[in-house]
Order: C-alpha cells, then structure tokens, then sequence
C-alpha cells in the first residue's frame, strides 16, 4: 500500500514571503517554460465536439491534441459543428456509451470563471491549499493547480437527495492519481488515500494501471468502492474530461465524457454545503479546472408534468449561438420521446427560453429555432404525430431567476414542456 505523502503547500492566494532575487529568477524561468509548454500544447491542439469520434481519431493520426469542448456552464455548448439539428438531427448520435446522466432541474452553484480577474482566484470559491490561480486559455478560463492543490465549492444549502455535479478537468499529464471530487470536506492527504477511507464519497480521476493512457474512475463511500476504465484512451498531451456525478439517494453514477464509468447502488453518501475539489500538479504540469455546475432535484418529467402542467428542463442543450442539439441531450430526449409514446393523449407545447445576455431579438430568434429542433428531434428519433407538438420561443421574456447571477442565467437558459 502506498503511504502518505508529506505535501508542502505555498497558498500564493494567502500573499507567501517575498522571495530573494535568485530565487525569483528561477521561479521566473520555471513559469516561462510552464506557459511555453502550454502555448505548444495549445498550438497543437484540436477542438473536437462531445461524441465526434471521427474528428478525434482524425486528429489523433496527425499527431495533434484532442479537446473535446463541453462548455456546459455557459448553458450554451461547443461551436458548432456542420449545419443544424434540420430533421431532428444530434449532434454526435449514437457515440456516446452508457450515457443516461440528466441534470438537475435548480442551480446551486454555476461558475465559469469569466467574472474573475486572470492571475487571481475565483472569489465564489473557498481556497484551503496549493497554488491556484485563473489563467486564459484557448479562449476560454481555466483555474491552474501548479502544485498539489484543493479548493472547496460553498453551497446555498446542504445538498438534497438528488443532485449532479458537473465539472471540467484538465488532469496534468504526469500524475497517476489525477483529480479527486468529494460529498465533504477532504483534505488532499486524505483524498491520496482513498483505498483506505471511506469516511467520505470520492470521486477521482485517474489514469489506469494497465494502460496509462486510459481514463479511470474509482468511487468510494461508506465501505463501498467501485472502479472502471473507460473505452477511449487519453490523446497526447492535454485533453478536457468532462467530469459528471449523479446522486439520488444511495444512488452514485460516475461519468467521463460520453461514458458512465461507475455505477453504486447502496454507498452512503453525506450531504454537506459544500464539494471538495484536489488536484494534483507540478508547476511544469499543471492541472486545469474548467466550468462548474451543481445542480439540485430531477423528478421524472411526466410526474412533474403531472403536478403543475408545465416541467422546465436542463438537460437538453445547444452548441453556442445555434440550434443544433447537442449529444448528451440524449438521456433527456429518450425521457421525453419515451412519455409520449407511453401516453398517446399527452400533447405538448415546446418553449425554448433565453437569459437576457446578447441582442434581444437574436434570442427572440434563437429560442424559437431551438425549440422547433426539439419537437424535430422527437418526430425524427421516436416518431411522434407532429401535431402532438407546438412549439413557441419566448427569448429572455420570461425568466425563471435573476439574471444578475450565474446561478440564475443558468435557471433561464431552458427549454419547458407544457401540457396542452
């Protein structure tokens, strides 16, 4: 068994001791050659959307990195990829695996960094250890771990019995054990020693002892421990993994990308008011964090259809600025197709609806567009009438919270049923 590591943390968002002229020179050669390392990776980098196999392989026989852009926080999506959803296409059908994750229906906390100062750290996070600071890349923010680094996620509330957590993970390229999410405060040793404790539910994500270009992920709560490894191996260099929890109850599902990975029935599972988050790093193989969104609740649509006539859904989502589904909207588009053809009387009006960030009459637009592709979506892939379904946009008319916080855009951002 591996023992504990003795780990010495420099909190550089706490202000550490000026360091003398030598030492700052080094520290200064040491960062330039960090960032060097991530422009050549950034250089040599290809953006390939969620599920598009072939745009990975492709990329991968070039020699190139693979980015698989999820983007979700922004409630938006990657870029799109050729045309729209026209005829109730999705984006990347049929290649992701074992993939039933569906979010939450309220925000509890939702942070993509773009309200922070580069160099500094997030002020809606709770900074415990390590070296942790926002840096801009490829277009986007990303919080860097260049050390052995935790941070916690503060929660409006003690989670509920359902909920998910979403986040993005760039894990540095030269650590076995890679990026720990626990239902608690964990410190960093004890998150290392996870085979030994299970005082907390851990989530971690790591590379795989028979292959250590393949991702893994190892659960643990409550005495239950569950590990597997994913299908698709890491590209070269850095890619993002798309990190998702889903809890209900006693109930943990684990994925990584298009995959569940872990799948627990019985773990005991704590509900805090906030998510521990470690990292492990070196200052010339940093770890990057990306979008984070925890979600609370998550009836089954048609008993919440049942009760108030009208359900708002998260899980349905759209690449950025356009109508095209995006292929984790999958599990959700089942649930709906797989209501209506249950119940044959049940028609629905489809709502597509907006924050109020960008030009109103665009989002006016959008949301219409988007959801006529849902009701094509359905028609197309589960053959529903078509006059079963009427659709309507409302762009950012009606908001579900206030568009002054993350947490709120995001509650906006959504497309409802309606019982008709």
């Amino acid at each position: 068994m591996r023992a504990p590591l003795a780990l010495a943390f420099v909190p550089l968002a706490l202000g550490a001791l000026a360091p003398s002229a030598g030492a700052q020179s080094i520290l200064d050669r040491v960062k330039r050659r960090a960032e060097q390392n991530v422009n050549r990776r950034v250089d040599e980098m290809v953006d390939c959307a969620m599920g598009d196999r072939a745009c990975a392989d492709r990329a991968r026989r070039e020699g190139k990195t693979v980015r698989i852009d999820s983007s979700r926080a922004r409630g938006e999506g990657a870029a799109p990829a050729t045309g729209g959803a026209r005829g109730g296409a999705v984006v990347g059908e049929g290649a992701l695996v074992d993939y039933d994750f569906v979010p939450g229906d309220r925000p509890l906390f939702v942070e993509d960094f773009t309200r922070d100062r580069v160099g500094n750290f997030p002020r809606r996070l709770e900074f415990k250890e390590g070296s942790l600071e926002i840096v801009e890349w490829n277009g986007q923010r990303l919080l860097r771990a260049a050390d052995k680094s935790r941070f916690l996620v503060p929660l409006p509330e003690a989670l509920p019995e359902r909920f998910t957590v979403e986040i993005d993970v760039v894990p540095a390229s030269n650590y076995y054990d890679q990026v720990y999410v626990a239902l608690g405060e964990v410190s960093v040793t004890e998150a290392w020693n996870l085979s030994d404790n299970y005082r907390f539910t851990t989530v971690m994500l790591r590379r795989d002892v028979t292959n250590t270009r393949r991702p893994q992920l190892t659960a643990a709560g409550g005495g239950v421990r569950a590990v597997a490894a994913s299908r698709a191996d890491y590209a070269k260099g850095v890619d993002v993994q798309p990190l998702k929890l889903l809890v209900d109850g006693r109930y943990l599902k684990g994925y990584l990308g298009g995959e569940r990975l872990v799948n627990v029935p019985n773990a005991k599972l704590p509900r805090g008011r906030s998510l521990s988050v470690a990292l492990y790093a070196k200052s010339d193989a940093p770890a990057y964090i990306g979008a984070i969104r925890v979600m609370a609740g998550g009836r089954a649509l048609y008993d919440a259809l049942e009760a108030s006539g009208r359900v708002a859904t998260q899980g349905i989502l759209f690449a950025t600025g356009s109508d095209e589904i995006r292929a984790e909207s999958r599990p959700t588009l089942d649930e709906i197709g797989a209501m209506l053809r249950e119940h044959a009387d049940l028609k629905l009006l489809i709502e597509g609806h907006t924050d109020n960030v960008g030009n109103g009459r665009d989002n006016q637009a959008l949301s219409e567009k988007r959801a006529a592709a849902v009701k094509a979506a359905l028609v197309a892939r589960y053959g529903i009438d078509a006059a079963r379904l009427e659709t309507k946009g409302f762009g950012a008319s009606k908001p579900a919270g206030s568009n002054d916080s993350p947490e709120g855009r995001q509650q906006n951002r959504r497309v409802e049923l309606v019982k008709r």
